[in-house]
């Protein structure tokens, strides 16, 4: 089964709220009520997070699964299409990556100053 396009999810909280895997609980990014600052990251042992990135900034994490999804989606394009692709720009990695089930939640905050932030998951093969 081939991934055309990862599912979103839009979480309008302002960042308040800290990111948990939905598949094994860890949380991978902080709140900002109370815990501390929101633009801090927690990457544990979590094998279903594929990145974490920050809307206009790039990536704070890349998971090996999805290095090797996107070189493989590279080595389809051409040298043309390659050259037009940021390999910083989640969005357009997201857009040719084939990853079974994958899905991002993208945390928007509200203000238009702070940049939104996008944490990407998805389960493992073994899982059902």
């Amino acid at each position: 089964m081939k991934n055309a396009k990862m599912q979103c999810v839009d979480i309008h909280d302002g960042g308040e709220n800290p990111i948990h895997c939905p598949l094994c609980g860890v949380k991978i990014t902080m709140g900002s009520s109370g815990e501390g600052d929101e633009n801090e990251w927690i990457v544990g042992n979590c094998e279903h997070l594929l990145f974490a990135a920050v809307d206009g900034i790039a990536f704070e994490y890349r998971s090996e699964r999805f290095d090797s999804a996107v070189k493989a989606a590279m080595s389809k394009k051409t040298d043309r299409e390659r050259e037009e692709i940021s390999e910083d720009d989640f969005q357009e990695l997201a857009a040719i990556i084939e990853i079974p089930d994958s899905f991002v939640f993208q945390s928007i905050m509200t203000h238009p100053s702070q940049p939104d932030v996008y944490v990407g998951f998805a389960p493992l093969k073994t899982e059902s």
